[in-house]
């Protein structure tokens, strides 16, 4: 009777529930309906509005036409232009909203294109008011065809917009139309709620009757869990994968007949063994934090991967994969157990292992490679000067016509290796990681300003005009690898030079905010030349590409300077960036950090003197140059130091091992770097290896090259400080306070209140300008002459000491373009030589 009771009151309670469904569905239904409907009204309203927004354009449009042709005023002109680009969108927007009404869309289409009819015809009379043909274009304003487009404008758009009327009235009644049916399927759920809730409780009170069924409800429960663990036996026994049961200590407590073929032991064999049995050493320690984890609860499952010796400790490893879980008390939640899979996977590990000594073999052997191509590159340079050298003078002889076209072709194409040897050269120190930046304080201005200078005579040569522009909002000094920015720059430039073969070149230096938010120095070198496809311009970037196979043979070069200076940006921090296109130029933009730099700058004169030392010190200096020979012969004697000169480094040496045996020896050493017979890194060493130690002797470093690479070289010679040329008096006394002992501990004498800077003698100036007068001779000499890499580095020599000593002469801008002349017969090619040093030289007459 009570399961009578139970099945009738379970189908009314069924009954009820499908019946309140139902109409908790039919009012969903309507609900949805209703904001379909709505959504529809909301679309219609969307639509006008849109319209709207299309006519008041195109209206504008034609006020400002008609403003622009009787005003000319270039406001109404720019106004045309906003119109014209934004009609195209709300129209494409239009149309698209009109979708759903074929015959609105053909109207919305047949008005779009009387639009762009308009603007075109627009355009036009704009064109003829600019070429003062304004009467012309005011009559097609006031003609009868355009007066007849006005007004099929105006009756599409009246078309348009009843037809949207329509579609609203339809629209809304419709919505209107759902609104009683809603109310009527809320009022019918109320009701058809209270009769599930009075069905619910009957059926509570009846359940209440038969209790007695749950005994045997609960047996069954009983009966199926045992046929489940039946199966889950069934499966352990066959599985491949051996399976451990572990209690919380780490007793294995139960171990499937799967252990013999995974493990090679009987599963007796592993009960009641400790979770660590049979674990190598270095793994025994992660396999007890990994039970930790899991009997503490941290970890709910995971995965160990160990070596194991369950039998023979000499035998070959096995690798053990185990994937474990956490078993918890049903009732409690607590930690009951641990369970384990485990599987060999010994030989994954082996390949793995052997995939790993395979990437060290070829990561072994890239940087072999790129060791090799660094080395070779410096061993082929020394045979490469030699049959320069000779193949020049050989030019330079008595030939027959057809020998001396012979020994020419031997010149070009030595000096084409040599270049090409120099872009090897400096690829390989970068893919070998021997290439090092290092900011240093740089003028952006002069330093840009000067790779323009340099650039100058080979664009007049062929006409092309150079700008420069500079963000007001830039500092003037920044911290940067000047070399490297300058090496980027002219590379650049003279790309645009060669490549372009009329307009300009434009090099424009701008204050960005970096994608990190961070501030920024974005360098944008644009010329008007070829172009370069857009398929290219990732392959430009890369070693030894062209943007053509032609580009070689029409222009010449090795496709390694994109390369390289793409690769010393990324080094600084930064990245080389392209836009281009066929025939309009292409605008290279160098984006670097920008980090500006503390102080302003020296105005190369000293305002107040320094005080002389009160005890004189004994000073060597090792500097060829007779001018800053004199020069610092001046300024130690001003600060009351005795000085004695040596002109190499090897006199150097020996004066400073003879002095240290003397009565006297020196206190400190002022070492030039460029020295013939034993330079000033060479002379360091030898001294330091002599015995003679940085605190019974310090040496400063004096050089016009004040680059990262040159200041570590200096500091692993074993020198104590850098000192860069020009030198001021100030920057020297500062230096020997700091480095010589005898004047660190010697009280400082007092100074004067206005002491006049250091002068120059009428001797020092005659010096001077004996050596200005030498460098224009040579300049002279190097533009009527060969211009091969020897005479460059003879030429660079003579430019080196005298960006060391212009600027104490009052002269530093020029021996900044000296040094940066330097710097450039590095490593520009030889036939862009001769117009760097003659932009130098029209500067050095001046």
């Amino acid at each position: 009777m009570a399961e009578i009771l139970t099945r009738r009151s379970q189908w009314i309670l069924a009954a009820a529930l499908a019946l309140l469904a139902f109409t908790a569905g039919s009012g969903v239904w309507l609900f949805a309906q209703k904001q379909n409907a709505d959504n529809w009204v909301r679309h219609t309203f969307q639509v006008s509005d849109r319209l709207s927004r299309v006519r008041i354009l195109t209206l504008r449009a034609e006020v400002y036409r008609r403003g622009y042709l009787l005003t000319g005023d270039p406001d109404a002109r720019k106004n045309i232009e906003a119109i014209k680009r934004a009609l195209p969108d709300e129209l494409a927007e239009l149309e698209d909203m009109t979708d759903d009404n074929p015959l609105q869309r053909e109207r919305v289409a047949y008005f779009a294109a009387l639009i762009r009819q308009r603007l075109v015809e627009t355009e036009q009379t704009l064109a003829m008011r600019g070429a003062n043909r304004a009467a012309e274009a005011t009559s097609i304003l006031a003609s009868e065809a355009n007066r007849q487009e006005t007004t099929r404008m105006l009756a599409q758009i009246n078309q348009i917009r009843d037809e949207e009327q329509r579609l609203l009235q339809e629209r809304l009644d419709r919505a209107r139309g759902f609104e009683a049916p809603i109310q009527l399927a809320g009022i019918v759920s109320g009701l058809l709620v209270l009769l599930l809730a009075w069905l619910i409780s009957r059926e509570r009170r009846e359940r209440m009757t038969i209790l007695r069924d749950a005994n045997r409800r609960l047996h069954d429960d009983i009966t199926r869990r045992q046929v489940v663990e039946a199966e889950l036996a069934l499966l352990a026994m066959n599985a491949t994968d051996a399976v451990l049961r572990f209690d919380l200590d780490g007793c294995c407590i139960y171990a499937s007949p799967s252990t013999e073929p995974v493990l090679g032991v009987e599963p007796a064999h592993v009960l009641g063994k400790q979770i660590g049995f049979g674990v190598s050493a270095e793994h025994r320690a992660e396999m007890y934090e990994f039970q930790h984890l899991l009997t503490t609860g941290e970890l709910e499952r995971g995965v160990i991967t160990y070596r194991t010796h369950l039998l023979d400790p000499t035998a070959p490893a096995q690798w053990i994969e185990a994937h474990c879980g956490l078993v918890r008390d049903p009732a409690t939640g607590a930690p009951a157990e641990i369970i384990a899979s485990l599987r060999d996977v010994t030989r994954r590990k082996e390949l793995e292992h052997e995939l790993d000594a395979a990437r060290g073999r070829a990561e072994a052997a890239v940087q072999a490679k790129s060791s090799f191509l660094a080395n070779m590159s410096h061993e082929i340079r020394t045979p490469m000067n030699g049959v320069l050298g000779f193949a020049d003078l050989l030019l330079a002889s008595d030939l027959p016509p057809e020998q001396h076209r012979h020994a020419q072709l031997i010149v070009d194409s030595s000096r084409a290796m040599m270049r090409l040897l120099n872009d090897i050269l400096d690829l390989s120190k970068i893919e070998a990681g021997q290439m090092q930046v290092s900011a240093e304080r740089v003028d952006l201005r002069h330093a840009l300003r000067g790779c323009l200078k340099l650039i100058e005579p080979a664009a007049a040569q062929k006409g092309l005009a150079l700008e420069f522009h500079i963000d007001p909002a830039l500092p003037r000094f920044v911290m940067v690898d000047g070399l490297r920015l300058r090496q980027i720059a002219l590379n650049l430039l003279g790309n645009a030079v060669k490549f372009t073969s009329h307009g300009k070149v434009t090099l424009c230096a701008d204050r960005v905010a970096r994608d990190d938010g961070s501030a920024g120095i974005a360098i944008a070198i644009a010329d008007t030349g070829i172009g370069i496809p857009p398929d290219r311009h990732a392959a430009i970037f890369e070693q030894f590409v062209q943007a053509e196979q032609s580009t070689a043979r029409r222009y010449g070069g090795t496709g390694l300077g994109l390369a390289i200076s793409s690769r010393l940006a990324a080094l600084m921090g930064g990245a080389l960036g392209l836009k281009s296109e066929p025939g309009q130029g292409s605008i290279f933009t160098l984006c670097l950090p920008l980090v500006a730099a503390e102080g302003e700058e020296s105005d190369g004169a000293v305002a107040r003197g320094p005080e002389r030392a009160v005890h004189a010190l004994n000073v060597l200096v090792a500097e060829d140059h007779d001018v800053n020979q004199l020069l610092m012969q001046e300024m130690l004697g001003r600060l009351g130091h005795d000085v004695t000169i040596v002109t190499d480094g090897a006199a150097a040496l020996e004066a400073v091992t003879t002095a240290d045996g003397g009565e006297r020896p020196f206190d400190l050493v002022l070492m030039d770097m460029q020295m013939p017979v034993l330079d000033g890194i060479g002379a360091a060493r030898a001294i330091r290896g002599a015995g003679i130690a940085a605190a019974q002797l310090p040496i400063l470093a004096l050089t016009a090259n004040a680059y990262a690479d040159d200041i570590a070289a200096c500091l692993e010679a074993g020198m104590q400080a850098h000192l860069a040329k020009p030198i001021q008096l100030a920057d020297l006394a500062t230096a020997i306070a700091r480095w010589a002992p005898a004047v660190a501990e010697a009280p400082a004498a007092p100074v004067a209140a206005a002491e006049p800077a250091m002068t120059i003698s009428p001797a020092l100036w005659e010096k001077f300008a004996a050596r200005k007068a030498e460098l224009l001779a040579a300049t002279e000499a190097f533009l009527a002459g060969e211009q091969g890499d020897t005479e460059a580095e003879t030429l660079g020599g003579l430019l080196h000491k005298f960006a060391g000593s212009a600027g104490l002469f009052g002269q530093a801008a020029l021996g900044s373009k000296a040094s940066a002349l330097e710097d450039a017969l590095e490593t520009a090619p030889a036939a862009e030589r001769g117009g760097l040093v003659g932009a130098f030289l029209a500067e050095l007459r001046d």
